[in-house]
């Protein structure tokens, strides 16, 4: 999982704190003082800093002052941990660089949820690219799994890395994503990756990206896929500011046809989010749908426990933070929320913790954004009703009702009303 990095002077809250984080799979490393924990993490940062403000030899905001100088917050999100609660107190964390601010006492299940949320957000680093360029691969960097040279990294996650890499024999760049070694030893993680593996062979659709080599070597399983050149819909809505409608359109047209591939095939995402979609060469008409780790076979019941949540919780769909099984309409419902992203340049209700956001989610009614055209807040009220049978039942029909709201736009001549 992740490294996190804990600057506490009290042992009892170290010793608490590394024991829930290492439940979670979490490498915990801990300091006690303002300067073990700079000789410990301005060099070679963890993945997620949480901090107090008082140390015995000073104060943990000149320490996130320190990071900041060097790690943008979407790299490294930094929690502090305070006795002290009141307005100017949370100002002064923020204004320092904290990410989130949690007081005294703590909660051990809200520390282990906000932790959880800020790693899913997180953007790997490209300053701890070269430490992440795992030796241990077969072949090394020059010739991985004998084909691959090695030149970067675009990306890492909990179980697997992506490598810029060139593959030497069939002379074109690739995408090469690579089981972690530790997962490599756990069942349930292998079982997902193949299923990852799966899904892309099974399926065609320019929004789709193409597998074109997998295997395993030296007990490591890996797989190589097209290389989309491009920034993310929320690198796009970071950088630009949200579409207007018309630039939706063309977007949710892209990623329909990639839902109706997989809906064909039997599969669903599970995942869908914006940084889960690339916008090939920066086009809006190409949106491409990425990470598959969480997809998986409509009549496939394996894999996923009772109960279990997956996926990212802003975009999550009800059923899922039921712990229920997830079919076509789950995507649709997350696409919906997606799209509500896109026009507004904030998540569907960003103004929730985490526990109140996974509240809202399963039970009220996705708030639509204001000024929407009547036409579109139908088809994004009929993505993103709470129940699976409420919504439109399918890609394919939301292709129609996206082709329905370009002609009312194109013509202002009314078809006929979504769902």
């Amino acid at each position: 999982m992740a490294v996190v990095g804990v600057v506490e002077d009290s042992e009892i809250i170290r010793e608490l704190l590394t024991e829930v984080l290492e439940a979670k799979g979490h490498d915990v490393r801990t300091c006690a003082t303002l300067e073990g924990a700079r000789k410990a993490f301005c060099a070679t940062p963890p993945e997620l800093l949480l901090v107090d403000i008082g140390l015995p030899d000073g104060s943990g905001l000149d320490l996130i002052r320190e990071m900041r100088r060097l790690h943008p917050p979407e790299t490294l999100p930094v929690v502090i941990l305070s006795g002290a609660g009141e307005e100017e107190d949370l100002i002064s964390g923020f204004d320092a660089g904290a990410s989130d601010y949690l007081t005294k006492p703590l909660s051990l299940g809200e520390i282990s949820a906000k932790c959880a949320l800020l790693l899913a957000k997180r953007r790997p680093s490209t300053r701890a690219m070269t430490a992440s360029l795992e030796a241990g691969l077969p072949g090394g960097e020059a010739r991985a799994f004998g084909r691959y040279r090695l030149k970067g990294l675009l990306g890492q996650g909990g179980s697997g890395v992506v490598y810029d890499a060139w593959d030497l024999e069939a002379d074109r760049p690739v995408a090469l994503k690579v089981l972690h070694s530790v997962s490599c030893a756990q069942e349930e993680a292998r079982r997902r990756f193949v299923r990852e593996i799966y899904t892309l062979t099974e399926v065609r659709h320019p929004s789709l990206v193409s597998v074109y080599d997998y295997g395993a070597e030296g007990g490591r399983l890996y797989y190589a896929m097209e290389r989309v050149e491009g920034i993310t819909l929320a690198e796009h809505v970071e950088q630009k500011g949200p579409l207007s409608e018309d630039e939706l359109l063309r977007v949710l047209t892209g990623l329909a046809g990639a839902l109706c591939a997989l809906d064909e095939a039997g599969l669903v995402h599970r995942d869908l989010k914006p940084q889960n979609i690339i916008l090939a060469a920066g086009s809006l008409d190409r949106p491409v749908l990425i990470d598959f780790g969480l997809a998986k076979s409509c009549r496939d019941r394996s894999l996923t426990q009772p109960g279990e949540v997956l996926g990212t919780p802003s975009f999550m769909t009800p059923e899922a933070v039921r712990g229920l099984e997830l079919d076509a309409r789950a995507d649709l419902f997350s696409l919906g929320m997606v799209a509500i992203y896109c026009l507004t340049g904030r998540e569907p209700f960003h103004d929730r913790s985490y526990m109140a956001l996974l509240q809202a989610i399963a039970s009220e009614e996705v708030p639509l954004p204001e000024g929407t055209s009547l036409g579109l807040r139908a088809v994004l009220r009929s993505l993103t009703r709470l129940r699976p049978e409420d919504r439109l039942p399918s890609a394919a029909a939301l292709l129609e009702e996206l082709e329905r709201v370009r002609h009312e736009r194109a013509t202002g001549c009314v078809l006929r009303s979504a769902g």
